[in-house]
């Protein structure tokens, strides 16, 4: 007859009025508001349970706190329905939203059991990308390190080339000096038969100068030749090196912004699951 009694914990004293056993409309928005669709071919009721009446939940719609009365009141509703005078099709209905209930309640248990292994397969990969990006680290020192190493021995050769240059500049004064007497003993030395012996003696040396010489030019153009040969080599490897430079660096960034992205994703599934 809709009265309290022993059985009814509500301890009811009239018979439910159509305003108590369905809900306005105001609390079906609010209702669709704690039902989320989260893409898992289930809906997923947030909290609101019976069994947590004392906390406080999230409304994702409005990003506000608030307690849960909506989910008590359907109970309540729920309750009230069972000592109405309808008859046998408002006893099937209630059985339905009870039904309804239990499969919104047990899809909302899967769902946390999801988001616990997808928040650990989450914390894997965080683990694993900061060990990519420990090992990318390493990397770009020792890539750092053999650069200062290429640097140095680029600043040794350069110190070899100018004291090359000091020495062939020596050289060719040297040269002109000779080539001033020489110029000097054929303008002015008398040509008698006395002197033919000098004059042959100097001729050779001339020549042993022009030899020398000679071969000093042939020992210059080698080593200019090498030189250039390795400085193109060298400035190919540098290319080389300053381009993988930049594209690990790259990566590292990339890693970075990934790991950054999985650890904010992680965070949300944190907050889902604590929520949840």
């Amino acid at each position: 007859n809709g009265e309290g009694n022993e059985d009814n914990p509500l301890k009811l004293d009239k018979y439910p009025t159509e305003k108590s056993v369905f809900m306005s409309e105001k609390n079906k928005r609010n209702a669709e508001r704690l039902v989320i669709d989260d893409d898992i071919e289930h809906f997923s009721l947030l909290k609101g349970l019976p069994n947590n009446r004392g906390k406080r939940t999230v409304d994702q719609a409005k990003g506000t706190r608030r307690n849960k009365p909506l989910i008590i009141e359907l109970f309540a509703q729920l309750e009230m329905t069972r000592y109405a005078k309808n008859g046998s099709d408002l006893v099937k209905c209630v059985n339905t939203l009870e039904d309804t209930l239990k499969k919104t309640i047990n899809a909302q248990e899967e769902h946390i059991k999801y988001l616990e292994v997808s928040l650990k397969g989450q914390q894997e990969r965080c683990v694993e990308l900061n060990e990519k990006w420990y090992k990318a680290e390493n990397l770009c020192k020792e890539v750092m390190t053999e650069l200062e190493h290429k640097k140095e021995e680029i600043l040794h050769y350069q110190r070899e080339i100018e004291a090359f240059d000091g020495k062939y500049a020596q050289l060719l004064q040297i040269n002109e000096k000779n080539q001033h007497i020489i110029n000097h003993y054929r303008c002015t030395y008398d040509y008698s038969v006395e002197s033919d012996t000098e004059i042959v003696s100097l001729y050779q040396q001339k020549q042993t100068l022009e030899q020398q010489l000679r071969e000093v030019h042939n020992s210059i153009n080698v080593y200019n030749n090498a030189y250039q040969n390795e400085k193109a080599e060298r400035k190919q490897s540098e290319d080389h090196f300053h381009r993988e430079f930049q594209q690990m660096q790259q990566k590292c960034k990339d890693a970075e912004a990934r790991a950054a992205e999985l650890q904010r994703k992680n965070n949300l599934l944190k907050d889902e699951v604590t929520r949840s």
